[in-house]
């Protein structure tokens, strides 16, 4: 990939899809399958969102863009871009929310969360089904933080709630028929501490949370728990802003 910027490495699925300049000003943008050099060029308004997912389903992308603020036809959406034609279609609540997110994908089916409090889920043939949920009002999502899934149909992901990094909340998103989303309080969890969800591992279906103390004390732990968030572990760790993986 000479001469290319790689702006963007969010994914979900089998392969990792990117998003790159192109080598010359006149070419368009490019959404990038890795593995097989697949290439799609994307228009300028539709961008994936950095902090966001690629789904990846089963002839289809899905992804939210973040659109612009002075042009309606650019307007923040939800795109479904068909992988053999190359063609992209931006879906839109009729009530539009600031910004959209990706969340899952399955098959035919793409689940995304809205700024005002909306869960999506989205058919490939553009059919949505909406619920309001009050634990999504005024939300972001961080790039640092995506969902991680614990089966088939249920994740776990931290979600922002204010401008202070640590106005955070862990939430339990189930998907499929009765999609929904939830606050969970584990024991572990103090209100005013921050907190980052470093990884699941599939086999010993365990999770692996940083814990950073904001008092004084400075004691900042790395916690391991089960799929039911009981903790099972904690090792004191030096600066948790220094882990990013770990290894069993």
């Amino acid at each position: 990939m000479p001469n290319t910027a790689i702006t963007s490495v969010a994914h979900y699925g089998k392969d990792v899809w990117v998003t790159s300049n192109a080598a010359k000003p006149s070419e368009n943008i490019q959404l990038i399958n890795v593995r097989t050099d697949k290439r799609y060029p994307i228009e300028d308004q539709l961008m994936p969102v950095v902090d966001s997912p690629i789904l990846e389903l089963d002839r289809t992308i899905a992804y939210a863009n973040n659109g612009t603020e002075d042009d309606q036809e650019g307007a923040a959406g939800m795109v479904l871009l068909d992988q053999k034609t190359g063609k992209s279609r931006v879906i839109r609540k009729a009530v539009e929310p600031y910004a959209y997110t990706a969340l899952y994908g399955a098959k035919d089916t793409a689940y995304f969360a809205t700024t005002d409090g909306m869960m999506i889920k989205l058919k490939t043939d553009g059919t949505m089904q909406q619920k309001s949920f009050s634990v999504l009002d005024d939300v972001s999502y961080w790039a640092t933080e995506p969902m991680r899934m614990i089966n088939n149909q249920t994740g776990y992901q931290i979600i922002n709630t204010g401008e202070n990094d640590t106005d955070q909340r862990l939430v339990k998103w189930t998907f499929g028929q009765a999609f929904r989303v939830e606050q969970v309080q584990p024991k572990f969890w103090k209100q005013g501490n921050h907190y980052r969800y470093l990884y699941r591992n599939p086999y010993k279906k365990t999770s692996y949370f940083t814990e950073t103390d904001t008092s004084s004390s400075g004691k900042d732990r790395l916690i391991v728990t089960d799929d039911r968030l009981k903790t099972l572990w904690t090792i004191p760790i030096d600066g948790e802003k220094g882990v990013d993986f770990v290894m069993d």
